[in-house]
C-alpha cells in the first residue's frame, strides 16, 4: 500500500478511529499487528507467509536461546541456526536470480525469476537484531508472539525502513500509547514534509535522471553532469522523504522510529557521511558487524579492514549486481582511506590555527566529500559497468551531444545549497523537524502555502520509492 494513495488515507482514518476507541494497550497492539499485516498483504499478499515464517523463526530462536541459557546449556548453535535461517531466506529471494539459475519455468517456457518480497531486507535485519540482542542479553526475551510480530512487521517502516533495533522498539511496547492530538498533528507535519521531498523534488528530478541514464551516449558532458547531480538530490529526497512519511505515521500512533537522515551532504568526510545517511542501516552495521569484528580496537590495519568489510557488505545488502558491489567497494576504500588520513593528521599533529583557515578547510572538505559521494551515486544508479564508463568518460572529456539543462535541477540545486548552508551555520549541522503552532495565523498561512505548492509542482506520473526495491 503506497503512502500516497487514497487506499492509505482510508486505512489510516479507520486505524486511528479504532485506536482512539480502544482503551487497553494489549488490544491496541493486536489492532496494530492486524493492520500491519493488512497493509503488507495489500501490497502483495503472496509474501505474507514469508513475513510470518521470518517472525516465527525469530520468536522461536529467541525462546530457545533463553531456555537453554536458564538451563545452563550452550546457546551458540541455536544462534547460528537462527542467523543462518534468516540470512538464508533473504539470500534465496534477493540473490538467487543473480547467483544460481532458477529452474522454475514460466508459461513462455523460459526461466522465471523469483520475485523479491517487499521490504524483506528491512524486516530481516530487524529479526536478526532481536535474535542477537537476546543472545547478548541486551534485553529480556519476549514471551508474547504478538509483540515480536509487531516489531518485525510494524507497517510504517516495513517496506523501506527505517530499520529499528530491537531494544529501541520493545521499550516502547511496554509503554501506553493513547491517541493524542499533539502526536497526530506533529506526525502529520512530518508526513507532509516527506510528501514535499518525494512528489515535488525527487519525482521531478527523476524525469531528467531517467532520460539521461537511458541513453548517456546521446547527451553532452554537461548534461550528464547535471543529471548525476540531480540523482544525488533525487535519491536523498526520495529516501529521506519516505523515512519522513514512515516516522510521521508512527508518530501519529505514538511510536518513535528515530532519525534516519541528518543533512548528509554537509559531511566533512566519507565516515561522517555514513553517520548522517541512512542512519538506521549504518548504526545496524556498526552494532552488529563492525563492533563484533573488533571495531576500532587494535591496529590501524585491522580497523581499516573492518571499515572496508562493513561497506562491502552494505553494497551487497543493496544487491548482488556488479554495480552495487563496486559501489560498496568504492565507499569501503573511501572510509578506510579517510581513517588512515585522520591517523596521520593526529600523529603529525597538523593543525590549522586561524578561524578563517578552519572555515576554508571545512568548506573544502565538505565539497570534496560531496564530489566523492556524487561519483559513488553514478555507480549506484548505473545498470552496467559500461554505463559507468560512458558517463564518467563523457563528463571528464566534456563530450558534445544533446544539451539537456533541466530547469528543476538548477532550482533544486540552489534550494539544496541554501538549506544546507543554513543548517550548517544556524543549526550546527543538525537537521530538525519544524513544527508549526496552529494558534497563530502565520502557521496556517505557511501550511496552506505548502499544500498549494505541492498541488502546483508535484509530479503526476508514476514514480516508485527508490528503496522499495531493496
Amino acid at each position: 500500500m503506497n503512502f500516497l494513495s487514497s487506499a492509505f488515507i482510508i486505512f489510516m482514518i479507520v486505524l486511528l478511529a479504532l485506536l482512539c476507541i480502544t482503551k487497553q494497550e494489549e488490544t491496541r497492539q493486536i489492532i496494530l499487528l492486524i493492520a500491519s499485516y493488512l497493509f503488507y498483504a495489500y501490497a502483495d499478499w503472496r509474501f505474507l507467509g514469508i513475513l510470518l515464517i521470518q517472525t516465527t523463526i525469530a520468536y522461536c530462536t529467541a525462546r530457545i536461546i533463553d531456555h537453554n541459557e536458564r538451563k545452563g546449556k550452550g546457546t551458540g548453535v541455536t544462534l547460528a541456526i537462527g542467523i543462518v535461517s534468516c540470512i538464508g531466506i533473504l539470500s534465496i529471494f534477493k540473490y538467487s536470480n543473480h547467483v544460481v539459475p532458477c529452474f522454475i519455468k514460466n508459461n513462455g517456457g523460459g526461466v522465471a525469476k523469483i520475485d523479491l518480497p517487499l521490504g524483506i531486507s528491512f524486516y530481516n535485519f530487524q529479526a536478526l537484531s532481536y535474535i542477537i540482542n537476546i543472545y547478548k542479553k541486551r534485553q529480556p526475551v519476549e514471551k508474547l508472539f504478538v509483540k515480536v510480530a509487531l516489531y518485525i512487521g510494524f507497517f510504517p517502516q516495513i517496506t523501506s525502513g527505517p530499520i529499528v533495533k530491537a531494544h529501541d522498539f520493545f521499550v516502547q511496547l511496554e509503554q501506553m500509547h493513547p491517541m493524542k492530538k499533539q502526536n497526530i498533528i506533529a506526525g502529520a507535519q512530518i508526513f507532509l514534509m516527506g510528501i514535499v521531498k518525494k512528489t515535488v523534488i525527487a519525482d521531478r528530478l527523476g524525469r531528467s535522471v531517467d532520460a539521461v541514464y537511458a541513453a548517456p551516449t546521446a547527451y553532452s558532458g554537461i548534461s550528464i553532469l547535471l543529471a548525476t547531480i540531480a540523482y544525488t538530490m533525487q535519491i536523498y529526497a526520495d529516501f529521506s522523504g519516505y523515512s519522513d512519511m514512515a516516522i510521521g505515521v508512527a508518530k501519529c500512533i505514538g511510536y518513535d522510529l528515530g532519525k534516519n537522515f541528518n543533512m548528509p551532504y554537509i559531511a566533512h568526510n566519507p565516515s561522517e557521511f555514513w553517520r548522517r545517511w541512512h542512519i538506521s542501516l549504518s548504526s545496524w552495521f556498526r552494532e552488529y558487524v563492525y563492533f563484533p569484528l573488533g571495531g576500532s580496537r587494535g591496529k590501524l590495519i585491522k580497523t581499516c579492514r573492518n571499515l572496508f568489510l562493513v561497506m562491502f557488505l552494505s553494497g551487497i545488502w543493496h544487491g548482488t549486481g556488479i554495480t552495487f558491489i563496486l559501489w560498496g567497494l568504492y565507499h569501503g576504500i573511501g572510509v578506510a582511506a579517510h581513517r588512515v588520513f585522520a591517523e596521520v593528521v593526529n600523529r603529525q599533529r597538523w593543525q590549522i590555527k586561524s578561524v578563517l583557515g578552519q572555515k576554508i578547510a571545512g568548506g573544502v572538505s565538505i565539497l570534496c566529500t560531496l564530489v566523492f559521494v556524487n561519483i559513488g551515486w553514478i555507480l549506484f544508479r548505473s545498470d552496467t559497468v559500461d554505463t559507468i564508463g560512458i558517463i564518467l568518460h563523457r563528463i571528464f572529456t566534456r563530450a558534445n551531444g544533446v544539451e539537456y539543462i533541466y530547469v528543476f535541477t538548477i532550482l533544486f540545486m540552489i534550494l539544496f545549497i541554501i538549506v544546507n548552508i543554513y543548517t550548517l551555520i544556524k543549526k550546527q549541522g543538525n537537521a530538525e523537524y519544524i513544527f508549526l503552532d496552529y494558534n497563530k495565523f502565520s502557521s496556517w498561512f505557511i501550511l496552506w502555502t505548502v499544500i498549494f505548492l505541492i498541488l502546483v509542482f508535484f509530479y503526476p506520473g508514476e514514480a516508485e520509492f527508490i528503496y522499495g526495491k531493496f
